[in-house]
């Protein structure tokens, strides 16, 4: 039987994050990928923060740029209502993500890490200090079972295997459908600024949005409760006021659909032997969906702590802890508060987040967006306005949804 020293479980970017940093601490590493190509299917929007992509260290190259300008947002409300949001420099870039998941999997084969596709892992079990994994090749339609001192499991939100570790199942009512479309010909596109479609009409419980690529393309999108994601996509886009009309002369040349989990973090992300990581261990943005910048600064950490605890031959839940403690130190009181805000947002009639949008495009307001708002570190804004006077009368009418939001 095959013997590694750590495997991990999915081969997208935070995987491939985690095993480029334990591979650059001296583990031997090995990837196990399900799919036949790494990033194939797309699992997000593509929009990363320049400051995230720093934090993480996986600045994409040229090839894998659609939109390297974007400089804020354009934000609509139910009925139609614009704020727009411009920070003074560039803020963000659009990622083809299927290239940008290639390509971080690529350093981690630079750094000695192995990438193995169509291998999905069946089961895996615990006996003394090893696993045993369990897995389908499925280009030879054959199995066979690698033995492996730790795992890090980055397999997404479904989390079979996580289950299999001892893991309680994400919450189901926690789990958003999404659908995307990719279209050229639309009308009226600004191709520095995001839009953004709070409505519930279409998207309940999340949003709908436009991701530009250039000034007649994008990625149009929305997340919803509702069962069939993308049968909701096609009636924003015909119906919705901000895009009626702008795409009469359009054509949708690629579509992908997906689930985000908006539960917020879960409280244990280790046992003996693994660590959780990314979707899996709910490291997610409750508020837009995004997880490969959240994901991957706990990837980076998780890496790490399990290259270490190999080389010392101490993998208990003790020792693997600190993967714990970093990523919640550096992570947690972030996502709660997106959690918060979630649940606040979503707990809003259409008539008050009407009222919030007036309120919102106060030029003071929109002054303390653009300077101090942050795509992945959200916290900040959060708070500063939760202490703005001109707010005070619409956060008491809305009370009750704040207090539910919170419990």
């Amino acid at each position: 039987m095959e013997a590694r020293e750590i495997v991990v479980i999915g081969g997208s970017a935070n995987g491939s994050r985690a095993a480029r940093e334990a591979a650059f601490y001296g583990a031997d590493v090995l990837v196990l990928e399900e799919h036949p190509r790494i990033g194939i299917p797309e699992h997000c929007s593509g929009l990363f923060s320049y400051q995230g992509l720093a934090e993480i260290d996986a600045f994409p190259p040229d090839e894998a740029i659609l939109n390297a300008e974007i400089y804020g947002a354009r934000l609509f409300s139910p009925r139609g209502t614009e704020i727009t949001v411009r920070k003074s420099t560039t803020h963000a870039l659009v990622a083809d993500r299927a290239k940008f998941d290639k390509f971080v999997s690529k350093l981690a084969t630079m750094e000695g890490a192995e990438v193995r596709t169509s291998s999905k892992v069946i089961s895996v079990k615990r006996s003394g200090n090893e696993w045993t994994v369990h897995v389908l090749d499925r280009k030879e339609n054959s199995e066979y079972k690698i033995r492996a001192k730790g795992i890090i499991d980055a397999e997404g939100f479904r989390g079979a295997i996580a289950q299999q570790m001892g893991f309680a199942p994400y919450p189901q009512d926690s789990i958003i459908n999404a659908a995307q479309y990719y279209i050229k010909g639309i009308e009226g596109i600004d191709p520095q600024l995001v839009e953004v479609y709070q409505t519930a009409e279409f998207a309940p419980a999340f949003f709908g949005w436009l991701i530009p690529i250039n000034k007649d393309t994008a990625k149009v999108g929305l997340g919803t409760s509702k069962k069939h994601a993308g049968i909701q996509l096609q009636k924003m886009l015909k119906n919705y006021e901000p895009l009626k009309g702008r795409l009469e002369n359009s054509e949708t040349y690629y579509r992908i659909a997906g689930k985000i989990p908006i539960q917020g973090p879960r409280k244990r992300t280790v046992t003996n032997g693994a660590i959780l990581v990314g979707d899996v261990a709910g490291q997610t943005k409750p508020t837009t969906g995004g997880g490969v910048i959240i994901g991957g600064v706990a990837a980076k950490i998780a890496g790490e702590v399990m290259a270490k605890a190999v080389k010392e031959n101490d993998l208990g839940s003790k020792r693997l802890s600190e993967y714990e403690r970093r990523w919640k130190k550096k992570l947690w009181s972030n996502l709660r508060a997106m959690r918060w805000v979630r649940k606040y947002l979503n707990g809003l009639s259409n008539k008050r987040i009407e009222e919030l949008f007036q309120t919102l495009s106060k030029p003071r307001i929109q002054r303390i967006i653009e300077d101090v708002g942050d795509v992945d570190n959200q916290s900040p804004i959060i708070w500063k306005m939760l202490i703005q006077p001109s707010l005070f009368g619409f956060y008491f009418k809305t009370s009750p949804q704040a207090i539910r939001a919170i419990l």
